[in-house]
């Protein structure tokens, strides 16, 4: 973009996007901003009693190849409500954040999501840059179809990953309308979480998402956590590494030991 903007307002009240990269089409973004805003409401859409916003699905980067952000900020500034994803991943989808890159809902919606029904894998990469929203990372299962078992690659090896809500304060969020989650692996070695890694949100809890954590810095008040059965995360979830704000020996690995020192837990090689 060498230093230059892209912007756009979407004034229609359909679901839109300011650009997209189709099935076997690669984009590199670099040296610039990209900024978007869905902003003429829907009367047709939400609830009895909630205010009209914007159709659903208004997306600044629609991916279903490869798409590679460093040192560039792309934006969304769509209200929460409608539905908006700073990069929205559908399967097929290859995406990698690297060193410089900045990527904000500014809006209160999702940063990065990943969508699939079962198609196809996705690959999300966070090396590093700073990823911000209402939640910074989105793995959703999209079908209720129970013996369809999507491929979701979710590997953070550094940056910056932040929820804005106050509420649940959730990093990063996996969640299934009814899709199988053993296929969805998170490999995390590195980076800083301001919030929580939450697991098998959603209604099928039968199995869970693979979580291995060997570095990081996480200070959710949890760090991580999963909504399914405590025996079946003790088996899923594998901690060799990392600082949390709370104990985690539960699910810290053989020959590895959580020490705490001023309130804080690192877990590393037991002695």
């Amino acid at each position: 973009l060498n230093g230059h903007t892209i912007s756009k307002v979407a004034t229609s009240p359909s679901p839109s996007y300011l650009t997209t990269v189709k099935s076997g089409g690669s984009l590199t973004i670099k040296n610039g901003t990209i900024t978007f805003a869905a902003t003429t409401p829907d009367t047709q859409w939400g609830g009895e009693g909630q205010p009209p916003y914007p159709g659903y699905a208004n997306n600044t980067i629609s991916n279903q190849g490869t798409l590679i952000i460093e040192n560039a900020t792309i934006e969304n500034k769509t209200s929460k409500g409608g539905a908006s994803y700073v990069i929205d991943n559908y399967a097929g989808a290859n995406l990698i954040i690297n060193e410089g890159a900045v990527l904000t809902q500014s809006g209160g919606d999702i940063a990065i999501r990943m969508f699939n029904g079962g198609s196809g894998a996705i690959n999300v990469t966070i090396n590093g840059g700073t990823i911000s929203g209402y939640r910074a990372v989105w793995v959703q299962l999209a079908s209720n179809t129970t013996t369809v078992s999507p491929i979701m690659n979710l590997t953070v090896t550094g940056g910056t990953l932040t929820s804005t809500d106050q509420n649940y304060n959730q990093a990063i969020y996996s969640y299934s309308y009814g899709n199988d989650m053993s296929n969805v692996l998170i490999n995390v070695s590195g980076g800083t979480f301001n919030g929580d890694i939450a697991l098998t949100g959603g209604s099928n809890k039968t199995n869970l998402e693979t979580l291995n954590i060997s570095g990081g810095i996480f200070n959710g008040t949890y760090g991580f956590y999963s909504y399914g059965a405590d025996d079946k995360a003790l088996e899923a979830i594998t901690v060799t590494g990392g600082t949390f704000m709370t104990d985690p020996s539960a699910y810290v690995d053989t020959g590895y030991a959580a020490t705490e020192a001023g309130g804080k837990w690192t877990v590393s090689p037991a002695l």
